[in-house]
């Protein structure tokens, strides 16, 4: 029996919160005008190289990493095997060369797997039983679901995906598509803490019951990927979350630009006041991720004698190094002295006269974040900052002061959850 999947939730510790900006000292008077800003000051976006495509253009990217990481010659028969008996309508015995190994027989269907997000009916936690006969390997797939309730169950699925395409927004990057599926997941589905739901590990799950585990979400995430067009493969191996449990867990790597990029949608849908943590784990590099999250080995890395079920092993893992597209650092300005916070004071009135319910800027790495955010609450500047940029927008929307504002350390991240007036 394979070892089931733990999944963790984790929210980004806060090294402040719910500091109210009413509550602050005032250093000086403060402004009723923008004096001493220009439109220099105002900052630019960051150039975006990917292409804009309409939902109409955008074609499903089966990419196909899990079979392109598999011996072909050797593996390719049990991968094509798979792909013909997940397919049925019921599950039935089928009879291999018993010349593979169980480890052969797992690396061939974590691969299927993969590269098939959307096989929700096959069981995550014994997905198939074995036994040998007459010189063969007898295996059967284990379906938790068959016949005219697996029929239902397949068109529901994709109605449910068709409404996520036909909602995502028109003519955008490949990075707002992502975004936007993090967003809807974010919103839509409930972390299934009691194991209530039957589909917790799968899209189904997310999908459909909207409750699920870190692998339902992953694996939802990678399914609206590949049907919009992004290329999206799933990733095993060890968490370690906010409460320090630990546990074999399931995220993704999406490919934007020619990058990879590691995102963990089940740790973005932190249950918490502080808006922006659904972004805290949106396209980090590998080295970002590996302090939190242990990767598992490649099953090329390993023999048969090496092999245990109850591991978690990867067919493909890609390195992530680049940080184009990190959210943060690619929507954030970067504060790096606390007396020239011009820039930081226009993409604040920008924000919010776009009604966007959060703000937030990276403190530099020149400063210390916890001295800075403590100043920047305490000493008064966020609270003159607010006043000038309602200012800058004819107090039309006006920021309150009771805004609250929060930081991510593990980000250097000051984010403020806006209230308005």
């Amino acid at each position: 029996m394979k070892n089931k999947y733990i999944a963790v939730l984790s929210a980004a510790s806060l090294l402040a919160c719910a500091l109210l900006l009413g509550g602050c000292g005032v250093l000086s008077q403060l402004l009723n005008d923008s004096q001493g800003l220009s439109d220099a000051d105002i900052p630019s976006t960051k150039p975006d190289t990917l292409e804009r495509v309409s939902i109409s253009e955008r074609e499903f990217s089966f990419s196909g990493y899990g079979y392109d990481s598999i011996d072909a010659e050797r593996l390719g028969s049990l991968y094509s095997d798979f792909d013909k008996y997940i397919n049925m309508s019921y599950s039935d015995e089928f009879s291999v060369d018993s010349d593979f190994t169980l480890k052969d027989v797992e690396e061939a269907l974590y691969a299927y797997r993969n590269d098939h997000p959307e096989v929700f009916w096959l069981s995550d936690t014994n997905d198939f039983s074995y036994y040998y006969s007459g010189g063969e390997l007898v295996l059967k797939l284990t379906f938790i679901m068959e016949g005219s309730e697996l029929m239902e169950a397949k068109s529901a699925l994709n109605r449910a995906v068709e409404r996520m395409v036909s909602d995502a927004p028109e003519n955008a990057t490949d990075y707002e598509i992502e975004l936007y599926i993090n967003d809807s997941l974010v919103d839509e589905v409930n972390y299934d803490e009691n194991g209530d739901s039957a589909n917790r590990h799968n899209a189904y799950g997310a999908l459909i019951d909207k409750l699920a585990v870190c692998d339902g979400y992953s694996k939802a995430f990678q399914l609206l990927c590949n049907r919009l067009g992004i290329d999206c493969v799933a990733v095993d191996g060890i968490a370690n979350d906010f409460r320090e449990r630990t546990g074999g867990h399931m995220w993704n790597c999406v490919k934007l630009d020619d990058d990879w990029y590691h995102i963990d949608v089940t740790w973005n849908d932190a249950e918490s006041d502080v808006y922006s943590l659904r972004y805290c784990y949106l396209n980090l590099t590998t080295e970002q991720i590996a302090r939190d999250h242990d990767i598992g080995k490649l099953f090329s890395e390993i023999t048969n004698d090496e092999y245990s079920g109850d591991e978690l092993y990867n067919n493909f893992v890609p390195y992530c190094g680049s940080t184009e597209y990190n959210y943060f650092m690619r929507e954030c300005l970067v504060l790096d002295d606390m007396d020239k916070g011009d820039q930081i004071i226009y993409a604040m009135a920008n924000a919010a006269a776009l009604g966007k319910p959060s703000f937030d800027f990276i403190i530099d790495d020149a400063l210390d974040f916890e001295n800075t955010l403590h100043s920047l609450a305490q000493d008064g500047y966020l609270y003159e900052w607010v006043d000038k940029a309602n200012s800058i927008n004819g107090n039309n929307p006006r920021i309150s002061h009771d805004s609250k504002i929060f930081g991510i350390g593990e980000r250097r991240v000051v984010t403020i959850n806006t209230e308005y007036k």
